[in-house]
Parts: structure tokens; sequence; C-alpha cells
């Protein structure tokens, strides 16, 4: 480890650039021994005559100093000075190139070129400066490669477990569920838009899912004009649902839509075309008193019938033939078969007709 103490005071009789060998110690002063010990590094100052030498050394147990690094000396190239084997003055120094100082403002700072940053207790080094504020709850960041920004539209609770962000997310990668227990949940305190996408393209059609603020809230996912005003829901070609109703709108002249209350519906510009209900069944409406409300089209080679009619049970009633010929499949008695209708009759075996006052006509 580095070691500085106050008061190192010895003498040396070394000769050469080799380790220092130390003789005794001054009085009133500490000896290296005492004051650094065995194998720890110390910066030391040597006076040999009129040349000096300061640098890096690591004291040892054979009572010497390795000068491991120079920073200043009397040689002309700043090297180790040859000692003469004369005596030596030899004692601890604090480096004004490795010194750390306040300047005249009365900020801590150091000299270049060995002023390079700072080694912390934990073995971390910080080599550049930050500096930045902040309220509580503000995420920091780097605003640049030395300044640490915050700023209000950021913000984490701890409370509630929450990164608040008033502004625009850009990611550039996926947005992916880490684990198997944690959802990504869109939450709003209001009726809104919860999402808008797009591709800035000029177009700027905007997909937005949006939910109303209601007991029974209804969605909203489909294609709206661009605006950054979350509160308005799609305007077209999209899909809606709430627990009664389920709907895909083109615009507000086409769309189809299932409801609880009255069934199944397909409107056409502007016109309801065709409802299914369970308690009125399927009505077809025609707009255009010019066209066929209901076509059948048989396939090519059609092999089975075209139509057919059931009872509940599934015994086929009436069928229209692959060759459109109306095929009577069941004989009803005359006695219950309505007025004013054609029937094939069980009790005459013939196909026959039965007028509004209950008379029986045989057709051929």
């Amino acid at each position: 480890m580095f070691k500085i103490k106050d008061r190192i005071r010895e003498t040396s009789l070394t000769s050469g650039s080799g380790d220092i060998n130390i003789n005794d110690t001054f009085g009133g002063f500490h000896s290296f021994a005492s004051g650094v010990g065995s194998g720890n590094q110390t910066y030391y100052a040597i006076e040999n005559g009129i040349n000096f030498e300061i640098g890096l050394g690591t004291y040892t147990s054979s009572n010497a100093i390795t000068r491991d690094v120079v920073f200043d000396s009397s040689d002309p190239s700043g090297n180790k000075i040859n000692l003469d084997g004369g005596a030596s003055v030899v004692f601890c120094t604090y480096p004004a190139t490795h010194s750390v100082f306040l300047d005249k403002n009365g900020m801590m700072s150091g000299q270049l070129p060995y002023y390079s940053g700072i080694a912390l207790p934990n073995g971390l080094l910080q080599t550049r400066a930050f500096i930045g504020s902040g309220n509580t709850g503000n995420v920091s960041y780097w605003s640049d490669e030395n300044t640490i920004g915050g700023d209000d539209k950021f913000i984490w609770s701890d409370t509630s477990s929450q990164l608040f962000i008033d502004g625009d997310v850009s990611v550039s990668g996926n947005i992916i569920n880490p684990t198997s227990t944690g959802d990504i949940t869109f939450i709003s305190s209001e009726g809104r838009s919860l999402f808008h996408a797009y591709v800035n393209n000029g177009n700027n059609n905007i997909i937005a899912l949006h939910s109303n603020d209601s007991t029974s809230a209804t969605w909203t996912l489909g294609l709206k004009p661009y605006s950054e005003n979350f509160v308005d829901p799609p305007s077209h070609a999209y899909v809606l649902g709430n627990t009664n109703k389920f709907s895909c709108v083109i615009n507000d002249q086409n769309s189809y839509l299932m409801n609880y209350s009255n069934g199944f519906w397909v409107s056409h510009r502007g016109v309801d075309l065709l409802n299914v209900d369970r308690n009125n069944g399927v009505n077809i409406y025609n707009n255009s008193p010019v066209e066929v409300p209901l076509t059948i089209n048989s396939a090519v080679s059609q092999a089975s019938d075209l139509q057919q009619f059931k009872n509940s049970t599934g015994t086929e009633l009436l069928s229209v033939d692959k060759n459109g010929a109306i095929v009577f499949n069941s004989q009803i008695d005359n006695a219950t078969a309505s007025n004013n209708s054609l029937f094939y009759s069980a009790n005459n075996d013939k196909l026959v007709f039965k007028d509004k006052n209950g008379s029986i006509h045989e057709l051929y």
C-alpha cells in the first residue's frame, strides 16, 4: 500500500543509481522503518550535494528504498541521479506534481500531467467529474459527457414502483416482458386513448387504442387522423367492444355489429341489409326495387340440394334440389295443414291445395 508520514528524515552513503540504503535517522525525526514500513510505497526526496531527486519508492525490509518512479531530478534528462557515496539526506516529501490543493477560488485541484482521477476506498476509480441537480424522484441521466441531469418529466416513485414519463419515448429495439409474472399494462385515469402509433411518412393515420370511462367500458382499436389529442377515439377502420356488443366499423356508413339486445346487423352504405336475431329470426332488407334480395348460387357440378328446410329435430320437410325443383320431403295430414297452403297430403297421397275455407283440392 501507499503511506506517507510527516518528519521522516534519514542519511545515506549510497553510491550509484541503485536502491538507496538507509544509514542513520536524524534526531527528532522518524525513520522510514517506523513511519512507512516494509513493503509500502511512499514519496521520497534525496539530496546529494547540489544534486536532488524526487520520486516514488518502496521501503524494503533490508532498510533500503527502491527508486520506482522518478518525478523530477537534477539530471538533465530527469532520470535517477548518480549518488557519489558521500553523505546524502533522504526524506518523505509531498511532490508538487502529485499534490492536491485548493486553488485561489477554493476549488480542489491538482496539476497535470499527473492529475488523472480519484481512487475511491472501494477500489473504484473516478476519472471524470460530474455536475447536476434534481428533485426527489428525478431519474438521473448524462446530459453530456461531464454533466448529470434530472427532469421533473422523468420521475421514479419508490412508493408505487412506477416510472412517470411526460414526453416522447423512443425505442429502437423490442419491448420485451422479461418474466412470466410481470405484464405490460397501459393505465389511464380518464377515458382516452391509451396509446398512439403511426408510421412517420407524411400520411400519419394513427393507430389508437381508446377506452371510455364507464362501468361497462367500451374499448376501440383502429385509425384516426393525425392528432396529439388522446381524448378522441378512432373514427374509421376500427373494432370496438364491451360486455354487451362487438362491432367492426369501416366508417359511419359501413359496419357490422353483434349485440346482446337485437342480434347481428350488417350495414352497407348507410342502409341496414341484414339482421339475425334470436327472437326475430333472419331478416334481409332490400334497398333496391330492381334487385333480387337473395340469390343462392350453386357450385360447379352441384351434387347436393340448393336449400333445405328442417324442423327442430332435424327432420327434412322441404328442399330445393340441385336442379331447382321443389321437393316435398314430408307428408302432412289434411287436418293439421294450414288454410291457404300447398302441401303433399298424407291422406290423398298427392300434392294438394287447402283453401281459405279448409277444403282440399287435388292438383292432378
